[in-house]
């Protein structure tokens, strides 16, 4: 999940942008073969209505086939997530990779970056019990984002850290 806010910045809705066929390497986690497509859903999120990230997530063209929204250029509401657990795909593992560099040409246009703004790139590859159904590529402009993560029980953390306690 997405969330912007803190730090007075106020959040505007991602564009459910481009939908295409992309051709696979099989980098792409999704096991399957090379010459295969997957469909793309791509956003860009925007706080204060500035480009704040970029997310392209790839799903397998037959998963798609099955679940038709995946296929649309329209916001889906409750998210992708939920779409695929609804209709029986269910991710129940995640695989995170992190990796900072400097942006491509098209990152650096559509995040406005100024030369030498590096982005973080976090990739995340959803799984079902029975295979991967997704892969995602969330590119993070280096001088717009923090990230926070908490770890254990976050009752704790809330006690020293109101701001972070469980609602």
């Amino acid at each position: 999940m997405w969330v912007a806010g803190g730090g007075g910045h106020r959040p505007v809705g991602g564009q459910p942008g481009q939908i295409r066929l992309a051709e696979l390497d099989q980098h792409l986690g999704l096991h399957v073969e090379p010459d295969s497509v997957a469909v793309l859903r791509r956003c860009v999120r925007y706080v204060n209505d500035q480009p704040s990230s970029l997310q392209d997530s790839y799903y397998p063209m037959d998963l798609a086939e099955e679940v038709h929204e995946l296929l649309s250029p329209k916001d889906i509401p409750q998210g992708t997530t939920r779409l695929l657990a609804e209709r029986g795909h269910e991710q129940t593992a995640f695989y995170d990779e992190y990796v900072s560099r400097m942006p491509t040409p098209e990152e650096t246009r559509l995040l406005g970056l100024q030369p030498g703004t590096t982005i973080l790139l976090h990739i995340r590859t959803g799984y079902t019990e029975q295979r991967p159904v997704r892969v995602s590529f969330n590119v993070f402009s280096g001088d717009r984002n923090q990230i926070v993560t908490t770890h254990g029980d976050v009752r704790i953390i809330g006690r020293f850290r109101p701001e972070e306690a469980p609602e």
